[in-house]
């Protein structure tokens, strides 16, 4: 019979086997952990596992100097939750709390999650991209600002971060980090409209997860880590295409959420897209030097900067120009050579001064470009009036900067419109949740063989529903020492691509 583990990596090594890895035996009441989406939230919130130790020989007390973890009891360390050989959770840890006085519980308590925090904090300003699809973005925000949880062990040839060759690392491929399918929805651009505003504040940044979030939910599709800490990215067909079922529910649930057809009602659907203009030439000034700026001698300085109109809110560029002639003035006895790294809305500018003995003062610093502008949004409106005047207005409204055409903005309103009405127009509700307890006696533990991606048939006698489902994620509740495991899984309704027309 399988056992359950719980495993740290406290040297940060890629092994879980070194001495105090294992802290299983440490464990003290329920372990819960989560992953996944939720019904109707394209993208997942964050991974998390906690659970409490004894703590009574201070080992895990973080300012305990003669604790064996002492200075390793600190945040993005590797943590693993498995049953038998197979990960059921993988993330990093997040913080240890003790509980404090002398003769108080003497426990602490454990809090881990995946990286979504990290990509919160994470500003992103990414490439331009032009006529791509969704999984081309994602990936290069994950390769270029995290390692997703399952890359710890992974050393992967030109990418950054992933090249780091240890005696524990394996040789891995992209498809080792991430399985990430190809988008259907092909945007015109990405990057150029990310940041609100050439000055960023907390109301004005958008991080990493953000623009995932907004891709993911223009593509109508999903994004989540899965137990192994792998990103995973689903199109819009993974929803709608007809598939084996996996497992049938038949009156035998403990328990589940269940909205009603009218919960479900939609009958207005409202997109709000960003139409693009480019200027004629790729003379615009994009940003210019404030000042001056002195270059020592033989130095190399990298300038940061953000594209801005002359009332300094944001704007995008493409066909940057490298500074030349008038727009790089300098005195001095020295040479300076100019490049660019050019993004969506930012740009690197490299300065070096070739000469070793004789420093520079820049006076003129001038960056030029074709300008992308999309400062006029326009709305898109898919309706279904009859039902608006039968059962009054039920509306949904989306913002998508990534949607440069009006025409995708309506074809992505009337998928969205009549996909959800469609089980309105057969008087079906949908379970959001189905709760599963595994008795003690059993602790095969059924219900952890299926995870995100396999498919239920939810069958209830009072309800009278009978459904298929995708799970899309899952929360679970393990009673260290009865293994009494309580499972509940998030669900979303599968079906097929639908024909739609007006009622």
């Amino acid at each position: 019979m399988a056992d359950w583990s719980l495993l740290v990596d406290w040297d940060r090594n890629n092994s879980f086997a070194d001495a105090y890895d294992d802290i299983t035996a440490d464990v003290t009441d329920q372990i819960t952990w989560s992953l996944g989406c939720r019904a109707f939230k394209p993208i997942a919130d964050e991974m998390e596992l906690r659970f409490t130790v004894w703590n009574e020989d201070r080992k895990y007390s973080p300012e305990y100097a003669s604790s064996p973890l002492y200075g390793k009891m600190l945040p993005n360390v590797p943590v693993q939750l498995k049953f038998g050989t197979e990960v059921m959770w993988s993330g990093v840890l997040k913080n240890i709390k003790p509980a404090p006085l002398k003769f108080g519980k003497r426990r602490a308590t454990v809090v881990c999650s995946g990286i979504k925090w990290l990509l919160d904090r994470i500003q992103v300003y990414t490439d331009l991209y032009q006529n791509v699809t969704a999984d081309v973005v994602i990936r290069a925000i994950l390769l270029g600002v995290v390692r997703p949880p399952v890359g710890t062990t992974y050393w992967v040839l030109g990418v950054p971060g992933y090249t780091e060759l240890g005696v524990t690392t394996r040789l891995g491929a992209i498809t080792d980090l991430m399985a990430l399918d190809e988008g259907v929805e092909v945007f015109e651009y990405i990057g150029d409209n990310i940041q609100e505003s050439a000055i960023i504040t907390t109301e004005t940044k958008m991080g990493g997860y953000q623009v995932i979030s907004d891709l993911v939910t223009a593509e109508r599709g999903l994004f989540y880590f899965n137990r192994a800490g792998k990103a995973v990215f689903w199109n819009q067909n993974k929803l709608l295409d007809y598939s084996a079922v996996d497992v049938t529910i038949d009156n035998t649930a403990d328990d589940f959420k269940y909205a009603t057809p009218a919960d479900e009602l939609v009958n207005r659907v409202k997109i709000t897209c960003f139409p693009r203009s480019e200027s004629a030439t790729n003379t615009e000034i994009l940003w210019s030097l404030d000042g001056t700026m002195p270059i020592p001698a033989g130095a190399v300085r990298d300038i940061y900067v953000n594209y801005k109109t002359t009332e300094g809110s944001g704007r995008g560029a493409k066909d940057v120009q490298t500074p030349a002639g008038g727009d790089l003035v300098y005195t001095g006895a020295g040479t300076l050579i100019a490049s660019v790294d050019a993004g969506g809305q930012q740009a690197k500018i490299t300065i070096q001064n070739t000469n070793a003995y004789s420093e520079c003062e820049i006076t003129t610093l001038v960056l030029r470009g074709r300008v992308i502008s999309s400062v006029y949004p326009l709305e898109v409106v898919e309706e279904d009036l009859p039902s608006i005047k039968a059962h009054g207005l039920h509306s949904k409204k989306f913002v998508f900067k990534h949607v440069n055409s009006p025409a995708q903005a309506k074809d992505i309103a009337e998928f969205m419109l009549w996909h959800r009405l469609y089980h309105k127009k057969i008087l079906s509700g949908r379970a959001e949740s189905v709760d599963l307890v595994d008795q003690p006696a059993d602790e095969s533990h059924e219900q952890i063989a299926y995870t995100m991606g396999h498919k239920i048939l939810l069958n209830d006698f009072q309800l009278n529903h009978s459904a298929e489902y995708l799970i899309v994620g899952e929360q679970h509740t393990l009673d260290s020492k009865s293994k009494e495991l309580k499972t509940r899984w998030y669900l979303e309704r599968a079906g097929k691509r639908l024909t739609y027309s007006a009622c």
